[in-house]
């Protein structure tokens, strides 16, 4: 390799990893604008919640993903400091992106625990038995053993 050529790959190669400090400390403030939002009872959800589902929709590392996810079930969950409007937002928001990252999200534990969230967060029958429906069709233990765990909690779960 010429010095020019290693010189441009490390270039490169650095922007590279700038751009990706930069997207991981944009996601960190927006997961403390939303717990710093909860804490003070202030949360609107648009502009509080919404980004953090934004957030993990277009993250590409699974890891962020991951970090994401957990801090938007936390928030979520069932028994937490959101009120009830701002807990169903983050509900009928996340939805759709967890029950995308069950069917195709980067390795088996992020495609799991994205379908166990919905439950975590209070998602209705209908929801946890499309959750279900996925994690039976992977074909990794780990999911398939979430859609047993969400088979558990489907009497207890709200109807549709």
């Amino acid at each position: 390799m010429t010095r020019s050529a290693a010189l441009l790959t490390t270039l490169l190669a650095g922007l590279v990893a700038q751009a990706a400090v930069a997207k991981n400390a944009a996601h960190e403030a927006a997961i403390d604008r939303a717990a710093a939002a909860i804490a003070a009872k202030s949360v609107v959800p648009e502009r509080d919640l919404g980004p953090l589902v934004d957030a993990l929709r277009d993250a590409g590392d699974v890891d962020d993903q991951r970090h994401l996810l957990e801090r938007i079930e936390w928030f979520g969950r069932e028994g937490g400091d959101l009120e009830p409007p701002a807990r169903r937002y983050l509900l009928d928001r996340a939805t759709p992106v967890l029950l995308e990252l069950g069917k195709s999200g980067g390795n088996v534990f992020l495609r799991g625990d994205a379908l166990l969230a919905l439950r975590d967060l209070g998602a209705s029958r209908s929801v946890l038995e499309q959750a279900i429906a996925i994690a039976e069709a992977d074909p990794e233990d780990y999911v398939r053993s979430r859609g047993e765990i969400l088979r558990g909690a489907l009497p207890s779960a709200p109807a549709p």
